[in-house]
């Protein structure tokens, strides 16, 4: 799902103008700690301190667009959203689909298609309500109606992507009337779903669905989701905008209540100098800017037992509007993007703290197929390119902007494209909201995005930004060929196949150049040695029912 962009120091982009046309041959390399899953398992003590169970974090500088699971397609939203709901599966601290509300994983159908799930028993919402498998089909039809992005015209479902497998759900989402037709109540705690072919991944994907209550939904609020009333480990005791959001133990989780009495998510100015607050003691966990890096992994320096270096799940690219001018021309596309030197952008820009991308999907994600490569900057072949195109040269491209949720990247593509190509552009930068709400409708010319794995497997990448029908492929690319070699990908129980065909398709769709994939990222995080029970993930703190604060009184 679309994700922030890091940010870096600004005096940065006046030497990677000045390296633009320097050979690129440094690899990249992680120093300091290597790449792992860092996690503080250690029994839980009987004695710890109340008063101790606070953990605070920084949240986002911006608000949260939404807490309506049905809504969310960020991933600042959906942070909050796994602590405050359940879904019928979830992926566990090693990245692996386990079962949540569900029992057990579900039993699968002869011909695979047919996912039967039977809940635990005693499952409660908070005012002590059972939870049934009615309140699941419930949250399956609301999340595929189209009714719920009416108020915001041009918006599309993330259930277009997300469980748009499942038999009838593009029906519905294109205003057909009646239930889903795959989705089925056996009994108070069985549901039955079909899915229109067999997909390797629909699991997966089903990990990003959550279960609502229908009362709170319906309360008559609008805004209901600023109290929501979820299934999950936290329930939202306060959301003071622009400061902060404050979670508490839900007493119905049916995992039992967890060992923090209060989290805290920063927000707004609140939740800026991250690092610094940290020092200060003020926080448990942050992530370190690309500029302090070195200063953390110093064995010698009082932060260095406390960092852990995660391989990130997510890639920002520079994305380019195929229907709107002037990157409705491929050969435009082409020419932007051979002097965009992405060796530069990881090892000056950001001091080697980020890889390289070659193509969109991550090195680190399970099923990485290396077949795309990175074409070598050639200004003089992207101006010739501009010649040869249907606005014949720099003079007759129309004004362009790049629009952005902030940082640096923006700046430095500014004076890029003057330098390499005498192409002024002018760079917009919006809050996250306004930011998604304009991508979405396809406002844009050309933008900087970045994408974060929902699920394990390249299919997280490619079905969402190159797949036509996607609601994510905010590029317009409408390619047959890579929808049909997708199409043959899902169905590929074979992980070698399945991958393969997956790199076949992405190697496809970069060659009409959609976008520009920049950098992955790697995630430098701090999180403090008095806390248990949490595991840094490639995809974050998926969990912190664990979590417990023993300061060793």
């Amino acid at each position: 799902m679309p994700s922030h962009q890091p940010r870096v120091a600004k005096f940065t982009l006046l030497l990677l103008g000045l390296l633009l046309i320097l050979p690129a041959c440094v690899p990249f390399t992680t120093a300091g700690p290597a790449a792992r899953l860092a996690a503080t398992q250690s029994p839980t003590p009987a004695n710890l301190k109340a008063a101790d169970q606070v953990f605070t974090l920084i949240g986002s500088v911006d608000d949260p667009p939404t807490l309506d699971p049905a809504l969310a397609s960020d991933s600042t939203s959906a942070e909050l959203i796994r602590h405050l709901f359940s879904g019928l599966v979830r992926l566990d601290d090693t990245l692996a689909v386990v079962p949540d509300l569900a029992a057990a994983l579900p039993e699968l159908s002869a011909d695979g298609r047919t996912y039967t799930f039977r809940l635990r028993p005693g499952l409660r919402w908070p005012d002590g309500r059972a939870v049934t498998a009615d309140d699941v089909r419930y949250s399956l039809e609301r999340a595929t109606d189209p009714a719920l992005a009416a108020p915001q015209p041009g918006t599309s479902l993330p259930a277009g992507l997300y469980l748009n497998d499942i038999v009838g759900v593009p029906e519905r989402l294109a205003g057909a009337p009646g239930p889903l037709k795959g989705v089925n109540v056996l009994a108070p705690d069985t549901i039955a779903l079909t899915i229109s072919t067999p997909r390797a991944y629909f699991l997966q994907k089903l990990v990003t669905f959550y279960v609502v209550d229908r009362r709170n939904v319906e309360a008559g609020d609008r805004d209901w989701y600023r109290h929501p009333q979820g299934t999950g480990p936290f329930r939202l005791q306060d959301w003071r905008s622009g400061d902060r959001i404050t979670l508490v133990p839900n007493p119905t989780y049916y995992g039992g209540a967890p060992h923090l009495r209060q989290v805290n998510f920063l927000l707004g100015e609140a939740a800026t100098g991250g690092l610094v607050q940290y020092e200060q003691g003020l926080i448990d966990f942050v992530g370190v800017p690309a500029d302090d890096v070195d200063r953390v992994q110093d064995p010698a320096g009082p932060l260095h037992a406390e960092l852990h270096v995660t391989p990130g799940l997510s890639t920002t690219y520079l994305g380019f509007n195929m229907s709107k001018p002037p990157f409705d021309d491929p050969k435009v596309r082409e020419a932007f993007s051979l002097v965009v030197n992405r060796d530069k952008i990881a090892r000056v820009m950001f001091n080697g703290r980020v890889e390289q991308a070659a193509g969109i999907v991550p090195t680190a994600l399970p099923g990485y197929t290396p077949t795309v490569t990175v074409p070598a900057p050639d200004i003089a072949r992207a101006r010739q390119l501009l010649a040869e195109s249907r606005y014949h040269g720099a003079s007759g491209l129309p004004r362009i902007a790049v629009y952005s949720n902030g940082g640096d990247i923006g700046p430095m593509l500014q004076q890029v494209f003057k330098a390499a190509l005498g192409v002024g552009i002018e760079v917009r930068v919006q809050d996250w909201a306004e930011y998604l709400a304009g991508l979405h409708r396809g406002d844009y010319q050309a933008f900087i995005s970045g994408w974060e794995a929902d699920w394990p497997e390249p299919s997280t990448f490619l079905e969402a930004l190159f797949r036509s029908t996607s609601p994510e492929n905010e590029t317009g690319l409408r390619d047959p060929e890579v929808d049909g070699t997708l199409d043959r990908a899902a169905a590929t129980l074979d992980p070698a196949q399945r991958y393969a065909l997956y790199a076949a398709a992405e190697q496809r769709a970069l060659a009409a150049t959609p976008l520009v994939p920049l950098f992955h990222s790697v995630n430098y995080e701090l999180l403090r040695s008095y806390v248990h029970g949490v595991t840094i993930t490639p995809l974050g703190i998926l969990n912190l029912k664990d979590a417990y604060i023993d300061r060793g009184h």
